[in-house]
């Protein structure tokens, strides 16, 4: 490999946070929501509306693992496009298909289980053309990450993000 081969890339992430809702996760369900919700959909709305994302596990597992009735309208979708509860892949959303879906995704971590405190995988939905995720986690917060620093600034910047803590990934 030649001197100026790097095959290294500089990622750069934050972690949305409301301490209050990570510290009391069942008393605070809904205040997750009705916060993080529009955080999605803000991030999304930065991008090109014609854009598609790509929603995936951050390992392959059954999408439902079980035939409980939460989460009706991802189900709903599940079941209109003849995809089953075990699929392990992932999907992939118009912008404003995501935006009709965010609330469900935003919830989908720490509820599809149905047991109350029983977290499952994280959530990536992942921009088509450019480098950016958006993380969505059981532990009740919402992470971006993207290889371009100028993309990765605007989310972070953005107004609706002054409502959170911001916590920048160390290391990069």
């Amino acid at each position: 490999m030649a001197d100026n081969d790097d095959f290294s890339v500089k990622w750069y992430g934050a972690s949305f946070q409301v301490v209050e809702i990570a510290d009391q996760k069942d008393a605070s369900f809904q205040q997750y929501l009705e916060m993080y919700e529009p955080l999605l959909k803000n991030i999304v709305s930065n991008f090109d509306n014609r854009s598609s994302w790509i929603v995936s596990h951050d390992r392959d597992v059954p999408w439902f693992p079980n035939e409980y009735g939460n989460l009706p309208e991802l189900r709903t979708l599940f079941r209109r496009n003849d995809i089953s509860n075990s699929f392990k892949g992932a999907v992939i959303f118009s912008a404003p298909d995501l935006m009709v879906y965010s609330r469900q995704l935003v919830a989908y971590p720490y509820s599809v289980t149905g047991i109350k405190g029983g977290l499952y995988r994280d959530l990536d939905i992942s921009h088509s053309e450019l480098p950016a995720i958006i993380r969505i986690s059981g532990h009740l917060n919402i992470d971006f990450i993207s290889t371009q620093e100028n993309i990765f600034r605007k989310i972070i910047n953005m107004k609706s993000a002054s409502e959170f803590v911001v916590k920048e990934y160390r290391g990069n």
